[in-house]
């Protein structure tokens, strides 16, 4: 896997690549998790399943990102807002509503409804802010879990955290002031990644565990 920074990642995830299968760490590297709570041996097997960590030399290199298998579909629609987005998909769509409270002068927004033979099953999100970059993918009805990775020089923390009765996992590595949140509940998979990243003068804006929690409570299912 080529060496990726949060723009690159940004980039690929705007321009929809359809590339979806991403190289994971070969089978030769260590894993090595950073819990920050007591996971049991079958709950770290089950993080190791779908979560893979390489270690580099440099930090410069540093990287991380994810894949969402079966979110892809034969017919991508681009939508500038929640309520256009819904109207293409057809239905209500399980969102971070605390998004919607940062779009007021965005750099960039995107949704990104996807459906396969007529049927949605799923959207992304992208927006761009002068502090922050936020991605949101979910699929629907298609109970794949997402394939995530990490490129860094030291170690990469798993945090568990409960919401609603449901588990929510969040990533994160110490090269880069953010993190990586994935949620199932009902018939949805959704992985939010959020950044810190300052652009036009403006300071990153940095993100705290409670907050990326926020951004999942504030999804509303029905």
């Amino acid at each position: 896997m080529k060496p990726m920074t949060f723009e690159k990642v940004w980039e690929t995830y705007k321009v929809r690549n359809k590339a979806k299968k991403t190289r994971m760490a070969t089978a030769a590297s260590v894993l090595v998790l950073s819990m920050a709570i007591a996971f049991t041996p079958a709950a770290q097997a089950a993080i190791q399943s779908w979560f893979e960590v390489t270690f580099i030399k440099n930090a410069k290199n540093a990287s991380y990102g994810y894949t969402l298998p079966n979110s892809a579909g034969d017919a991508s629609m681009s939508a500038s807002t929640k309520s256009e987005a819904e109207k293409l998909a057809g239905r209500k769509l399980a969102f971070p509503n605390e998004f919607l409270t940062m779009e007021d002068g965005a750099l960039n927004k995107e949704y990104i409804v996807e459906k396969k033979r007529g049927d949605f099953i799923g959207y992304s999100y992208s927006l761009r802010t002068n502090e922050r970059m936020i991605q949101v993918n979910a699929s629907f009805k298609q109970h794949t879990k997402p394939q995530m990775w990490a490129e860094t020089t030291k170690d990469a923390m798993v945090k568990e955290r409960d919401v609603d009765g449901s588990k929510v996992h969040i990533l994160s590595i110490s090269e880069f002031d953010g993190a990586a949140a994935y949620y199932e509940k009902d018939d949805w998979v959704i992985v939010i990644s959020a950044i810190a990243s300052g652009v036009n003068e403006h300071e990153a804006a940095p993100f705290s565990e409670e907050e990326m929690v926020n951004y999942i409570k504030s999804i509303e299912f029905r």
